[in-house]
């Protein structure tokens, strides 16, 4: 035998013997004692042991009744528990936590779990019913109290149809609301996506979409009012015309601790044709909206498109200011999992957007902070089908909240998931001292799941709903 060779085999014999015996080099033990608990009827809580010290986090892995195991999300060390959601209703699961560190995996036995039966009934109440098309809409309170909810207000289901900004108003706290009116309305345009907000100066502004229906331009344009809303300033452009085709989805319009103001638009990369390519510019003022800067020097992108979807990359994005200068933004792409960028510096540059570990379909994520709190609210559309339409139907729409920032989510509560007839998506919220008013597409279905009629959902829940 080569000596060289000889001496290599021992050196490397007691190379393992002795991280052995210090502890490196060891995959960590299996988890044990996984059970899998019903928390919903759209999701389970799965918990475990951990018996190792040295692991670097969990993964939790589900599948059907002899079918693929599929990745749900990972936890990081001495993590116990997990919420897995976007389940079915009624519907008997497999779980398995797999413990990893850059030395090995070890995977624990499997636990069953089926989630709960559906809702009886819808939560929510439809407050507009009125065109064949309504909803993205966004809340206001005004200072006598009011409350104000501005929506998109389209003539068809389709979203290339001409469309008008239209409000409704309750002055009972949403016990009852007006009939609707036409705030913004111009003959063969479609304005429509509304974001509301109250001004560091008092005053309030309004943005919405400005599109040429049926043809691949829009821009994005605000205007300004000085008496609650009862007349309204010339339009200011928001967009730069980096892209012809620039927009932003409802509710996105924000106001940071500094009074500086962010308005958030996607915008279409290249040909309008499917697959068609979407990312994301913040555009930021810091005079109260009478002029705006785009503050993202490059686009923000998820290009990936696994399952060839007919859309892809990063858009209908939101944020949520954690303090000291940071933001978090979700959004919507094409992967099957939310993904997020940070900003450190009050949203004027922008990490590179990663993956999650929060499982989405192809939908956006809304994303809001408690008022007073550090307490963050996402509002999602769960269930999942990778290689489904829109990588899965609307059933569900959950809430959960964070406590640290987003790095870990709680409390998974279905505002709407009573049957199969109906879709709920594009949700917006406001906050009222010890309510949370919301708005969202409560979508009828045709016997063949095609969009029949969109109609505005409403609902107001306490707060505590959603904390406990």
């Amino acid at each position: 035998m080569n000596i060289h060779f000889f001496q290599k085999l021992v050196f490397q014999a007691l190379f393992l013997l002795c991280s052995s015996f210090l502890g490196f080099a060891r995959p960590p033990s299996a988890p044990d004692e996984l059970v899998a608990v019903a928390n919903s009827a759209s999701s389970l809580l799965i918990a475990w042991a951990d018996n190792s010290e040295n692991e670097a986090g969990f993964r939790v892995e589900r599948r059907l009744p002899k079918g693929d195991w599929r990745l749900e999300g990972k936890v990081p060390a001495d993590c116990t528990s997990f919420l897995v959601a976007g389940c079915k209703a009624y519907t008997s699961y497999e779980h398995r936590v797999i413990a990893f560190n850059q030395d090995g995996e070890s995977v624990s036995e499997t636990a069953s779990g089926t989630t709960l039966a559906l809702l009886n009934q819808k939560r929510g109440r439809f407050i507009e019913s009125g065109n064949a098309r309504q909803g993205e809409g966004a809340f206001i309170k005004l200072k006598n109290s009011n409350l104000e909810l501005y929506y998109s207000d389209m003539v068809t289901v389709s979203d290339l149809a001409e469309s008008r900004v239209s409000k409704k108003v309750s002055t009972d706290g949403g016990e009852t609301w007006s009939n609707p009116k036409v705030v913004f309305e111009e003959e063969g345009m479609a304005l429509f996506l509304p974001s509301i907000k109250r001004l560091g100066d008092g005053n309030i502004a309004i943005a919405y979409a400005r599109r040429v229906p049926g043809e691949w331009y829009s821009k994005r344009v605000a205007r300004i009012s000085k008496n609650e809303g009862k007349s309204w300033g010339d339009e200011i452009v928001v967009s730069d015309g980096a892209y012809n085709y620039q927009t932003g989805s409802h509710d996105r319009f924000y106001k940071l601790g500094n009074d500086d103001l962010i308005i958030l638009i996607h915008s279409v990369k290249g040909d309008p044709g499917r697959p068609r390519h979407l990312v994301t510019d913040v555009y930021g003022s810091t005079d109260h909206g009478r002029s705006w800067n785009r503050w993202t020097k490059e686009s923000l992108d998820v290009p990936a498109n696994p399952y060839e979807q007919s859309e892809y990359g990063y858009w209908e994005c939101a944020i949520a200011e954690l303090g000291k200068g940071e933001i978090l933004m979700y959004g919507r792409n094409a992967s099957g999992w939310i993904y997020q960028s940070r900003s450190k510096d009050n949203g004027r540059s922008w990490s590179e957007p990663e993956q999650t570990d929060i499982r989405n379909p192809l939908a956006p994520p809304y994303l809001k902070k408690i008022p007073a709190t550090k307490t963050l609210m996402l509002l999602s559309t769960t269930i999942l089908d990778p290689e489904g339409r829109l990588m899965g139907s609307r059933y569900v729409l959950a809430s959960r909240i964070s406590d640290d920032g987003g790095s870990t989510w709680k409390n998974h509560k279905e505002i709407e998931y009573h049957s199969h007839d109906m879709w709920y998506d594009y949700p917006n919220v406001l906050f009222d001292e010890n309510f949370v008013h919301l708005s969202y597409r409560a979508i009828e279905l045709t016997p063949q799941k095609l969009w029949d009629r969109v109609n505005l959902g409403y609902l107001k829940l306490p707060l505590r709903w959603f904390l406990d």
